[in-house]
């Protein structure tokens, strides 16, 4: 029999219509202008900041968690932190890189997701495999350009060390897998090949690509560039959080593998055809008016679909209505519509996403952030209430946390509340008698946005791969 994850009233006021706490009390004010909600979107904002820390207990206080994927869970951490300390000081930087140096840049992310992929569960990490592909190319770069060559771009040679290291990397791992004799599976070479795209490219155009930027790309630009791929990221995020709990009923119905996953995530990404070819052009103004700064290239974007509306409008629509034809099609085939949990989930996505034609876009924002952030800590809440609930032998320092849940779970939401709202509002919203907090002659506001963006990645990065239905640790105690 289907069965719910904690109880209906929960999953109900929790999952399926959490939206409804924060988009009923929005409609209530009225006027379409932030000042008139003020605090009730500051709270909004401040929950959802929350959210994005509340799985970090769960991963650094159990240390069996934590030696699940040790690499993963300290060197991509470590490498947002680092781009989080540097991005203010990017921002204000007059100087500009050149082509070659950003490429270089790129092919250290890639470097570091070929590197973490090496971190596989159950398996040692292969820290001697990483130290002699890494070492030798880092300490011949560091010789190339400190000689200072003449003519060649330091960018050049960093980017030569990460196709050098990530090489090295992957033909390290086929000689594993030979003389394991297949036991592991070969590389693909997919990350080395992309970087040798990059060092082809720096080389033959890098420097005409330069001069065409007026010397170089100034800092400011890449950084809008991540915040861009954050906010990317970040939809994806939200959407598959909503595809996770429909999954999440369909393991506990006992119909794993028999409701096919397409046809949930064709249920939670359909509306997106819709919404790019309507809701953008009708909110073109609302759009140019709240990101300046990226207007020139977004409005032109917004133009061209508003262009090509007479075909692409009825094309989402009719995406959307497969979606929804597709998910009672298979429900009714399944569990002759009878799973309740699913139903009613799939309808609360369903109502949540549609409010967006309704209500002004500001408020379904809110409301679906909202949404997403007291999904995410209700099911932390209930997954580790379940992990925790009896001594584990290895005896966790959040196990013994634990026994006093509510000191643990209120005491964590109001320290972090009240200091991201200090470090967010104080001076702007709150006191604003006052002047705004500074810290190494930089906003307080500035250096939380930036840690809204790394530290967003890292959650976002952390859930990908950390509560996976098919896991027998996830679904244990689900």
């Amino acid at each position: 029999m289907p069965r719910w994850h904690i109880a209906p009233v929960v999953d109900l006021s929790a999952y399926a219509f959490s939206w409804l706490w924060v988009l009923v009390p929005l409609l209530l004010f009225g006027p379409d202008r932030r000042v008139d909600y003020l605090y009730l979107y500051m709270f909004a904002v401040v929950v959802t900041d929350i959210h994005r820390h509340y799985g970090l207990p769960y991963v650094y206080l159990d240390k069996q968690v934590r030696g699940r994927f040790p690499l993963r869970f300290t060197l991509f951490p470590v490498a947002m932190f680092v781009a989080f300390c540097a991005s203010p000081y990017l921002k204000v930087m007059s100087a500009k890189v050149s082509v070659s140096s950003l490429a270089a840049v790129v092919a250290a992310l890639l470097l570091v997701g070929q590197t973490l992929r090496l971190d596989q569960s159950g398996t040692p990490v292969p820290y001697k495999r990483i130290l002699r592909a890494a070492v030798p190319a880092c300490l011949g770069a560091l010789f190339f350009t400190n000689i200072g060559l003449d003519g060649v771009d330091a960018g050049l040679v960093w980017l030569v060390a990460a196709l050098v290291t990530s090489f090295g990397l992957d033909w390290q791992k086929m000689v594993a897998a030979d003389a394991a004799d297949g036991a592991q599976s070969p590389p693909r070479f997919a990350a080395p090949l992309a970087i040798l795209v990059l060092v082809t490219g720096a080389v033959f155009f890098g420097d005409a690509l330069t001069a065409a930027f007026g010397g170089g790309i100034k800092a400011r630009s890449a950084l809008n560039i991540v915040v861009v791929f954050a906010v990317a990221w970040n939809i994806w995020h939200v959407f598959m959080q909503k595809y996770g709990i429909l999954r999440l009923y369909n393991a506990k119905s006992g119909e794993e593998g028999k409701v096919p996953g397409w046809v949930d995530r064709l249920l939670v990404f359909g509306w997106l055809p819709f919404f790019a070819a309507w809701l953008g052009p009708a909110n073109k103004e609302l759009i140019e008016a709240n990101f300046k700064k990226g207007s020139s290239s977004v409005i032109p974007a917004l133009e061209f679909l508003e262009s090509i509306q007479f075909i692409a409008v009825p094309l989402g629509v009719a995406v959307v209505v497969f979606s929804v034809a597709a998910f009672v099609y298979y429900e009714k085939k399944v569990n002759n519509l009878k799973n309740a949990p699913r139903l009613l989930m799939a309808l609360g996505t369903f109502l949540l996403t549609s409010i967006f034609l309704f209500v002004d876009p500001i408020k379904a924002y809110i409301a679906y952030g909202f949404s997403h952030a007291v999904e995410y800590m209700v099911f932390v809440w209930a997954y580790q209430r379940r992990r925790y609930r009896v001594e584990l032998e290895h005896k966790p320092l959040i196990g013994r946390i634990l026994k006093h849940p509510m000191v643990a779970y209120l005491g964590f939401i109001i320290v972090l509340g009240v200091g991201f709202t200090y470090l967010k509002y104080f001076g702007k919203y709150i006191f604003t008698d006052q002047s705004r907090p500074e810290f190494l002659d930089f906003r307080v506001t500035t250096w939380f946005f930036y840690w809204t963006v790394y530290q967003s990645m890292v959650h976002f990065y952390f859930d990908g791969f950390l509560w996976k239905m098919r896991l027998p640790t996830t679904r244990a105690n689900i």
